[in-house]
């Protein structure tokens, strides 16, 4: 039994709102700024991937921009780089979906990196800050995160037969 379109995104928006409590969530110091992998650009990065009719680069946008409000960054920094992060995802949909989970945790870990780049570049030059090295070490634990919200995410769309 296929679920109609707003049971399916109320369920997309749920998970959403779980990556979201998982990125404010407090963890130590180390393991914050060291190994917090971004679980709200990942599950929506996701969700364009396995249903782009239903979660697009909009949505994609008004995640990044919960995200500002969540974490207190100027309005649209996030919004903007989740946007070109999620416009991305929707063009070249069809070929990341035919590669294996690893080859897409390779890809994503690039696509993570660009974003962290934009964000970078946006806050350094808006607050007059200096990015510090471990800036980039969150790329490298999408790669592991990356198998773990895939599997999560397609069995949660395929036990409620999301379409």
């Amino acid at each position: 039994m296929r679920r109609g379109p707003i049971i399916s995104l109320a369920i997309i928006w749920l998970s959403i709102l779980c990556s979201a409590l998982l990125q404010v969530m407090p963890l130590p110091p180390f393991i914050d700024v060291y190994i917090r992998p971004h679980w709200m650009l990942l599950a929506s990065l996701y969700w364009c991937l396995s249903m782009p009719y239903r979660f697009n680069i909009g949505s994609a946008w008004v995640t990044g921009l919960i995200l500002d409000v969540l974490w207190g960054m100027p309005l649209g920094l996030n919004a903007l780089a989740f946007g070109l992060c999620g416009a991305f995802i929707v063009s070249q949909g069809h070929k990341i979906r035919s590669y294996s989970v690893w080859h897409q945790a390779l890809i994503f870990m690039i696509i993570v990196a660009a974003y962290q780049w934009m964000s970078g570049v946006m806050i350094s030059v808006l607050d007059n800050a200096i990015i510090p090295k471990h800036y980039y070490f969150a790329c490298f634990i999408t790669l592991l995160a990356w198998p773990w919200i895939f599997f999560t995410l397609r069995r949660v769309r395929r036990r409620l037969f999301l379409s």
